[in-house]
C-alpha cells in the first residue's frame, strides 16, 4: 500500500485553500478494464456481451453499478495481440515523424521516386506564451508504490518537448513517447513524433489501417498546485490503463450539476492530403439528487464521411458533499475523490493524477 498523501490546494484551480488526505487504494490487477475492449475483429456499433461476473478476480465497487454491457474486463492485456492490444500489427506505430521545421514531408509515391510532398500536420502553436503553458514545464509523475508498481514519468521542458517514459513494476519494460505539446484553451495538444506502447485507440480494428505517426492528442486537462490531470482513453498508458478524468461545468452550481470533457485523436490516414479527426471520446458526469451520480462514456469514430457513435458505456453510484456548502471542495462519487470548483470537476487518486517530482528509483 502507497503512503497517503496530502494535497494543499490553492486557488490555481479556484479551490479553497487547505489540505485533503488522499485516500489509500489497493493496486488493480494488472487487467484490461478498457470498456470499448473486445475479444475479435472489431464492430463499435456492437455493444460486447456482459461477462459472468466475478469470473475475473476483481472486487467490484459496493458503490458503482454498471447498466451497460460491455463494461467487464475480457482478460490481461496481451502486447502480441493486434486487436485486443489495441496495437498495430508491428507492436505499435512507426517512430518516423511526419512534421519538420517547413511543414513538409519526403517520402516516396510508390514508383521509387523520393522527395514527394506529403500530407502534414501545420507546425506546432508556440509553447511557454502564457501562464498556463509556463506552469507545464517539469517533471510530472504517477508514483506508485515502489516494492512492485510501475510509475508513469511525464517530462516537459521549456520549448514544449516532451518525453513520457513508463517503466512496468519488475522495472524490465519500459514504453514511452516524444514529442511536443502546447495549451489550446481548457485542452492539452500532444504532437506525437515517437509512440513507443499500445495505440492510444484501436484505429487499425476500426479504420483497417495502423495509426501512423505523427498524430496529435487533444486532451482536456487541469492543474491544481503540484497537480496535473488529462482525459484519455485506458489505452493511454501502457503497463495499466489511464483512468484520469477532467470535466468542465456545464449546468448548475456547486457540486451538483451536469458536467463533460472530451479525448480525442488527429491523425493523417493513407492518401489523405491533410490531418482530420479519427476518433473522439466524450466523458459526462451528472451529479443529481437523491445522492445518484451517474457517469458515461460515448466514443465517436470520424474517419469516415458519417460518424459512427458506438453505444456508450454508463456507470450509476452514489455521491456525497465533503465540503458541504461551498461553492469548491471535495466529492465522493462511487468511491473515488474528485475535486470541484465553479468551472473543473476532477478525478483525483493517485492513479489519476501526476505530480510535479520525479519518479521513484527503479532500482
Amino acid at each position: 500500500m502507497p503512503s497517503a498523501r496530502r494535497v494543499c490546494l490553492t486557488s490555481v484551480l479556484g479551490l479553497v485553500a487547505g489540505c485533503i488526505p488522499a485516500p489509500s487504494f489497493e493496486l488493480p490487477s494488472v487487467t484490461t478494464d478498457d470498456p470499448f475492449e473486445t475479444d475479435g475483429p472489431y464492430d463499435p456499433t456492437v455493444v460486447p456481451e456482459d461477462d459472468d461476473a466475478g469470473t475475473d478476480g476483481e472486487t467490484e465497487d459496493p458503490g458503482k453499478t454498471d447498466t451497460t454491457a460491455g463494461e467487464d474486463p475480457s482478460g490481461p492485456w496481451d502486447p502480441s495481440d493486434p486487436v485486443t492490444g489495441g496495437t498495430s500489427t508491428s507492436g505499435g506505430v512507426s517512430e518516423s515523424s511526419g512534421w519538420s521545421t517547413d511543414g513538409s514531408e519526403s517520402g516516396t509515391d510508390g514508383s521509387g521516386t523520393t522527395d514527394v510532398p506529403q500530407a502534414a500536420f501545420p507546425p506546432p502553436e508556440t509553447f511557454g506564451d502564457d501562464a498556463a503553458e509556463s506552469a507545464l514545464v517539469g517533471t510530472w509523475t504517477v508514483d506508485w508504490n515502489p516494492d512492485g508498481t510501475p510509475h508513469w514519468s511525464l517530462d516537459i521542458a521549456g520549448d514544449g518537448s516532451f518525453t513520457w517514459t513508463e517503466a512496468a513494476a519488475a522495472c524490465n519494460d519500459t514504453a514511452s513517447a516524444t514529442g511536443v505539446l502546447w495549451v489550446d484553451g481548457e485542452t492539452l495538444v500532444m504532437h506525437i513524433e515517437t509512440w513507443n506502447k499500445r495505440d492510444p485507440w484501436p484505429v487499425q480494428s476500426v479504420v483497417g489501417e495502423p495509426l501512423e505517426l505523427p498524430f496529435r492528442l487533444h486532451l482536456g486537462y487541469a492543474m491544481a498546485l503540484g497537480m496535473l490531470s488529462m482525459n484519455g482513453p485506458w489505452e493511454l498508458t501502457s503497463m495499466l490503463g489511464w483512468e484520469g478524468r477532467v470535466y468542465t461545468r456545464d449546468a448548475a452550481s456547486g457540486p451538483a450539476g451536469v458536467w463533460s470533457g472530451t479525448a480525442a485523436l488527429e491523425a493523417i490516414l493513407a492518401g489523405a492530403s491533410e490531418p482530420r479527426m479519427i476518433v473522439r471520446d466524450t466523458y459526462s458526469m451528472e451529479t443529481g439528487g437523491a445522492a445518484q451520480a451517474t457517469s458515461s462514456t460515448q466514443r465517436t469514430w470520424l474517419h469516415s464521411e458519417a460518424p459512427i457513435e458506438q453505444p456508450a458505456v454508463v456507470e450509476t453510484g452514489t455521491w456525497f458533499n465533503q465540503t458541504p456548502g461551498q461553492p469548491q471542495g471535495m466529492i465522493w462519487v462511487a468511491g473515488t475523490v474528485h475535486l470541484y470548483d465553479s468551472v473543473r470537476l476532477v478525478g483525483f487518486e493517485e492513479n489519476r493524477v501526476f505530480y510535479e517530482e520525479a519518479p521513484a528509483s527503479c532500482d
